[in-house]
């Protein structure tokens, strides 16, 4: 996001962001769980595993190809804001 916004910007958008989601955090057993899992993108397992913890209904992500071996539902952006104004 930092390529299309200035920084105060983008701050703001991630405030905004922050104050409105719940933000699942990274931490020792999501690590764990993505280092057994022994994927190919070593970050989106991570993620994942994260948001599997958190108990989260869905990941939104730019890069939807790398979480298709996870089970959990996955959305860009763009479907996300998408399904918000319907």
């Amino acid at each position: 996001m930092r390529k299309a916004y200035t920084k105060d910007s983008l701050l703001l958008k991630i405030s905004w962001l922050t104050n409105r989601f719940e933000v699942s955090p990274i931490n020792r057993e999501s690590i764990k769980k993505a280092i057994a899992f022994y994927p190919s993108d070593f970050e989106d397992a991570v993620q994942y595993f994260s948001a599997q913890q958190a108990e989260a209904g869905l990941i939104i992500t730019r890069d939807a190809d790398g979480f298709q071996q996870f089970d959990l539902p996955v959305m860009t952006p763009t479907e996300f804001l998408a399904r918000c104004a319907e």
